[in-house]
C-alpha cells in the first residue's frame, strides 16, 4: 500500500447462519498486515475505513480488500 489512508473491507465467507457477526473481528488479520509491512500501521491516519459482510457459503474463509485513497469511489 503506498497511499493512505486505507479503507477495508472484510468479506467473511461463514458456512452457517447461526454465527454472531460480531465474533467475525479483523484485528489480527490488520495486526499481521502491519507486522508484514503490508499496512504502515493501523491507526486512523492509515486505516480510514472497516467494513465487514458476512456471506454464507460452502466454506469458511475471508477475503480482505484494501482501497487505496486514489481509488475510492465518489
Amino acid at each position: 500500500v503506498r497511499n493512505y489512508p486505507v479503507k477495508m473491507r472484510f468479506m467473511w465467507h461463514i458456512t452457517n447462519k447461526n454465527c454472531d457477526i460480531d465474533n467475525l473481528v479483523g484485528k489480527n488479520i490488520i495486526d499481521g498486515l502491519v507486522k508484514a509491512n503490508i499496512l504502515k500501521n493501523d491507526n486512523l491516519g492509515c486505516i480510514e475505513e472497516i467494513t465487514y459482510n458476512a456471506i454464507v457459503d460452502d466454506e469458511k474463509y475471508v477475503e480482505i480488500i484494501i482501497e487505496e485513497k486514489e481509488n475510492y469511489e465518489n
